[in-house]
């Protein structure tokens, strides 16, 4: 059917239509009640048609696709979606809180939102046939770690936002479009579900993506969409939906953003073979930075905590260089030797955008900060503290660069001072490991 309004209804009649609808007066509850089983059980929309009456209209034509905005009786329309599909769009609530929403509400049913209120054009992107290339700088697994040095991952955050990834992303100067983008090595979030949106935009970033010395490496943000791992009943389900998806991108680091930190979601998400290792954004207050870089293990893979973050109000070009400088550069042996930072796309202090600052920030470390892909800091953090598979790493194993602490059995980490022995009590014993560069003499267990 022709869509029109009472200023275009005459072209219609003069073209020889009848109406098969009138609409007018009706809301969300209606159109669930009367139509229901017509409307796309794997993708929503959700859309405030008084500031976005255009975005995303195109998409739901092509896919037959429910769009309300916060409608009574929001969470039966949600609930009554597939699990792990995507709800597009935004939510109520001004900046962080409407944030929280969309996502919060997400995750509760089962879905992943996929912050999309100004994105247009994607029925004419989704469709195009796009031969999308592998990542050019994934680094060989057995990397060798070099002693004396600090390994840095910076990573730009927000990739789960796909409107801005199609729109200004890209070319912008504040980002991808910096002069400064290969002047160092630089790690991006990005959702996997731009293959199904907008191939094309994946493929433009792929290849126009430094290579050499000074990389660009894409890391997956959250999934084919957001949602909260503490806050999902089946995990396990949106987990394997994130593994498959970052194999369309060929992705294997996953970038986490979660309320809190839920060892137990680490679990599922280090156990998929599909993943290495992953990095933690915690939300609300920090700048992503609430756990200030600690490490936990399981299955000899890493997560690891947010350390700095270069945003307005929290870090500058200057501190973080002075913290990193001052950071232990022991890398064998001590895993306070390696940082992930984020960077603030949105931030526009200090010289302005975020990529100037943080050529800003590079241009001040030490020659012994080596910086680094995240893929290449998680294999050397593998290669020294846990392993290529199988539970080899103590699976209950917090850092904060001083001390170690781990639970559940014993577990050789490689390092003679990072152990566990079990002993009679259910959870087994602790042990502590203090930051040496030296190997301790551990001839006698001792917890």
């Amino acid at each position: 059917a022709v869509v029109v309004d009472a200023s275009t209804e005459h072209h219609a009649v003069n073209a020889g239509l009848t109406m098969v609808e009138d609409v007018r007066g009706h809301d969300t509850a209606w159109a669930v009640a009367n139509y229901g089983a017509q409307f796309n059980k794997d993708k929503l929309i959700s859309l405030d048609p008084q500031l976005h009456a255009h975005p995303l209209r195109d998409y739901a034509a092509l896919h037959n696709v429910l769009t309300y905005w916060d409608p009574p009786g929001k969470g039966a329309i949600l609930a009554g979606q597939n699990d792990h599909t995507q709800v597009y769009g935004w939510d109520t609530g001004e900046g962080a809180a409407g944030e929280f929403e969309f996502f919060s509400s997400a995750s509760a049913n089962n879905l992943k939102a996929v912050a999309a209120n100004f994105s247009q054009s994607y029925s004419a992107l989704s469709q195009w046939d796009v031969d999308v290339p592998d990542q050019a700088n994934d680094v060989s697994p057995g990397i060798p770690t070099v002693d004396g040095k600090h390994y840095v991952a910076f990573v730009m955050s927000d990739g789960d936002n796909a409107q801005w990834l199609t729109n200004g992303f890209a070319n912008d100067p504040k980002w991808f479009g910096s002069p400064h983008r290969g002047n160092f090595t630089m790690n991006w979030d990005l959702t996997p579900e731009m293959i199904h949106l907008a191939p094309i935009a994946v493929k433009y970033l792929y290849e126009n993506a430094s290579t050499g010395t000074n990389k660009d490496f894409f890391v997956t943000a959250h999934g084919p969409g957001t949602d909260y791992p503490s806050e999902v009943p089946d995990f396990a389900g949106s987990l394997a939906a994130t593994a498959t998806s970052m194999q369309e991108v060929d992705h294997n680091i996953l970038s986490i953003f979660d309320n809190m930190w839920d060892t137990t979601s680490f679990y599922t998400i280090l156990d998929n073979p599909a993943i290495d290792g992953a990095m933690f954004k915690s939300n609300w207050g920090c700048a992503y930075a609430c756990q200030g870089g600690q490490i936990y293990w399981h299955n000899g893979k890493p997560v690891v905590a947010v350390k700095h973050s270069l945003w307005d109000g929290f870090g500058t070009a200057a501190s973080i260089s002075n913290a990193l400088n001052a950071a232990p550069r022991s890398p064998l042996t001590n895993q306070g030797s390696y940082s992930v930072v984020n960077i603030h796309p949105w931030s526009t202090g200090g010289l302005g955008d975020p990529m100037s600052n943080l050529n800003d920030l590079v241009g001040q470390l030490d020659s012994a900060i080596e910086v680094v892909t995240l893929e290449e800091l998680i294999f050397h953090l593998r290669n020294n503290f846990g392993g290529p598979a199988g539970p080899v790493a103590p699976e209950e194993l917090v850092t904060n660069g001083h001390f170690e602490l781990g639970t559940s059995g014993w577990h050789e980490s490689g390092n003679p001072f990072e152990m566990t022995y079990p002993d009679d009590a259910s959870n087994g014993a602790q042990s502590v490991g203090y930051d040496t560069n030296v190997p301790a003499d551990i001839g006698d267990p001792s917890t």
